[in-house]
């Protein structure tokens, strides 16, 4: 045996005697509890497997249990970067005095809100019904089948422990009180979002959806962007919306709210300027101070914005935003397998922000003096800081106004900015990180797919579209199954959870993007199926919509339907739309005429709240104006095809090839060594064109 494989050797011995050393020490690290979270691969789940408190995770077992003890349910529901999650863990969920009044009186139930949405869905709107208002820590309490009674978010020590004693108390004496509660809140919950079936679908116009944005605009924040509000949220649907609204209109008030909204958020501390991408949200109205948290499908969705953005203005800014938000991704965000984890926590050393803030003497003395000038004039840079006595990064002039400032070109300032910035970074990677919630969510990352996909349409850049295909790869291999179900979730090498709406929707969405930029059928046969899948196990035939859940599943209380766009679009407006664009692809009515039924059945509430019906507002503008089949064929396409989606068109559908193909949309038109573009409404074509620009005229003549 040669030397050099003796020496690989002797350390792949090393490696495993090291291994094997630091298993036999987890193996004797002991903890005064354990419960039944064990076996979980969430990370919040297992952040509570050694509470006192003798958790289950949702299942047979702890329903079981409640129904054989005749025990009340407490289901607590959260996720791994929610900060008051982790303080209620702390002040009750780890105090055996508190843990055992809970064990006692009920079967206690933990729930990661974004692995089982379906569970959340239902105990939210409880929480909703009950007190108005919602969010997470969710604290339910419900009979033993599920249905629920009584519910709230964060309960300090002394208000949790006084709620328990008191429904244990009438769970024992005043149990009809709380049967009749339960009744009346199952009713409550079965009427939330029901969608009623317009019997008649009328032609969709403009004015009626104009008289909605015109209120809409009353409560624009005209200073700083998005609604007059705090906290404000970055709302990438409303804002995709918008940017179609002012392609088709021209509105130029819409137009610089967008600008100003875009270029405030990408200045504020709610993007990180060291590592990029986006927090969670801003706590004030200015997008100064972030709730630190960072999730992938917020960065996703702005991702796919600020390219969809940068495709319509030109605005460097938002290119840079969308280099620095990728590589944010891929830094820290990426499993190195193909997929993306789903967030980092707000806190660190058990501080909220202690990663990302400054303090003033540590950034005078680690920016260079030649740099300092420039750096001070374009941050908000205060000797007592700007959050509660540090710094949070926040930009507060653009490098041309430090420029003329300073005497000096924006592009001096740019560089100078940038190394300034790359030292912090470097020093900041010295940092304890925030944990990161390291499971996949099959529909954030199938919204990656499709932010990818923008960004590669907007720069050109291969380097996004081979990151989309590597999470199109995985999914095949580990997400999609043989007959076309999804997985919502993947961790440690295995999927548990079986997908929701959400998951089908977005990565059929996904899959659709995929095919329009890469002409590859095999992505549109799986878009394909998983319509198909979908229209079997969640589609109401009566209603047109679609079930949250598949008819497999056991859901308590009532099956729903997610209608209202959140930061994240609702599934059955992201259905909708790929009805319609596959209806488009494939010259398939039925799908055109689901997807028209769909949009008639919630039409009212776009016209009324626009803002809460932003998808569904995107969809309505396809109807409003014509929308066109693109057909691409001849030795060219792919090339023509990439030079057409540099441009911002919202109301196209292209499909390309550089052969003959059997796509309703592109068959029959391949006319060998010709470079043809064909432009169809409504199945009806115009002559072919062979120059891009020719076929630009006919999009932007409106």
């Amino acid at each position: 045996m040669k030397r050099q494989q003796i020496i690989i050797l002797l350390l792949i011995v090393q490696i495993a005697a090291c291994k094997a050393q630091n298993t036999r020490k987890d193996m004797q690290k002991t903890y005064k509890y354990t419960n039944h979270l064990i076996h979980e691969s969430s990370p919040y789940l297992l952040q509570h497997a050694h509470n006192p408190v003798n958790w289950y995770p949702w299942g047979n077992e702890a329903l079981e249990k409640a129904r054989k003890e005749q025990k009340m349910l407490l289901i607590s529901i959260g996720y791994a970067a929610c900060h008051w999650c982790h303080v209620m863990e702390e002040e009750s969920f780890e105090n055996d005095e508190i843990a055992k009044l809970m064990n006692e009186n009920y079967v206690c139930i933990k729930v990661d809100r974004e692995e089982r949405p379906d569970i959340d869905q239902i105990y939210m709107n409880a929480a909703q019904l009950i007190t108005g208002g919602g969010g997470w820590p969710l604290n339910c309490f419900a009979l033993p089948d599920g249905t629920p009674f009584y519910a709230g978010t964060y309960f300090p020590p002394k208000r949790w422990t006084d709620v328990l004693k008191s429904l244990a108390y009438s769970w024992k004496n005043e149990k009809n009180k709380i049967l009749k509660a339960a009744e009346q809140l199952k009713n409550g919950i079965a009427n939330t979002e029901v969608v009623t079936t317009k019997s008649e679908v009328k032609k969709f116009t403009l004015p009626p959806l104009k008289a909605g944005i015109e209120n809409w605009k009353k409560n624009f924040d005209k200073k700083f962007g998005s609604n007059k509000q705090s906290p404000k949220f970055p709302m990438p649907a409303d804002f995709e919306f918008l940017l179609s609204y002012h392609f088709h209109t021209h509105d130029t008030e819409i137009q610089e709210h967008i600008q100003t909204t875009l270029q405030k958020m990408a200045f504020g501390g709610i993007f990180d300027h060291l590592g990029g991408g986006f927090a969670r949200y801003s706590v004030d109205a200015q997008w100064r101070v972030p709730h630190f948290e960072k999730m992938l499908y917020d960065n996703a969705q702005l991702i796919s914005l600020y390219s969809n953005a940068y495709k319509l203005f030109g605005n460097e800014l938002y290119k840079d935003v969308v280099y620095k938000t990728f590589e944010f991704l891929k830094t820290e965000l990426s499993n190195g397998n193909g997929v993306y984890y789903s967030s980092l926590d707000a806190d660190s050393e058990g501080e909220e922000g202690k990663y990302y803030v400054w303090n003033y003497e540590e950034l005078k003395k680690l920016v260079p003096a030649n740099q300092w000038q420039i750096f001070e004039n374009t941050f908000e840079i205060k000797p007592n800081g700007n959050w509660e006595g540090k710094i949070i990064l926040y930009q507060k002039h653009t490098f041309s106004q430090v420029a003329k400032e300073l005497k000096l070109q924006p592009a001096q300032v740019k560089n100078s900015i940038e190394k300034s910035l790359a030292i912090l970074n470097k020093m900041r990677k010295k940092r304890i990180m925030p944990q990161l919630d390291d499971k996949s969510i099959t529909a954030w990352n199938a919204l990656t797919i499709s932010g990818f996909c923008r960004a590669y349409e907007a720069f050109g850049d291969p380097k996004f579209l081979n990151e989309a295909l590597k999470i199109a790869n995985f999914f095949q291999q580990n997400i999609i199954s043989d007959d076309y179900s999804l997985a919502r979730n993947f961790k440690d090498g295995k999927a548990s959870i079986t997908g929701f709406l959400d998951d089908y929707a977005l990565t059929l969405k996904a899959f659709i993007d995929l095919f329009g930029n890469t002409g590859e059928k095999k992505y549109l046969e799986i878009a394909h199926k998983l319509l198909e899948y979908s229209l079997q196990h969640f589609h109401n035939e009566q209603s047109a919509m679609f079930f949250y859940t598949s008819d497999e599943s056991f859901v308590p209380v009532a099956r729903k339907m997610e209608i209202t766009d959140g930061v994240i679009p609702s599934s059955n407006s992201i259905m909708a739309q790929n009805l319609f664009n596959l209806s488009k692809i494939y010259y398939n009515d039925d799908w055109a005429k689901t997807a028209e039924q769909m949009l008639a059945n919630v039409t009212g509430n776009i016209h009324r709240y626009p803002s809460f019906f932003a998808n569904w507002a995107d969809l309505e503008l396809k109807f409003i104006y014509p929308c066109y089949e693109v057909a691409i064929l001849g030795p060219n396409a792919s090339k023509l095809q990439q030079q057409l989606s540099k441009n911002f068109i919202p109301n196209i559908v292209c499909a390309f090839s550089q052969s003959p193909s059997e796509i309703p949309l592109l068959s029959g038109r391949f006319v060998e060594n010709n470079n043809l573009i064909y432009v169809c409404e409504n199945k009806v074509c115009k002559m072919p064109v062979s120059r891009l620009e020719e076929a630009l005229k006919i999009f932007h003549k409106q």
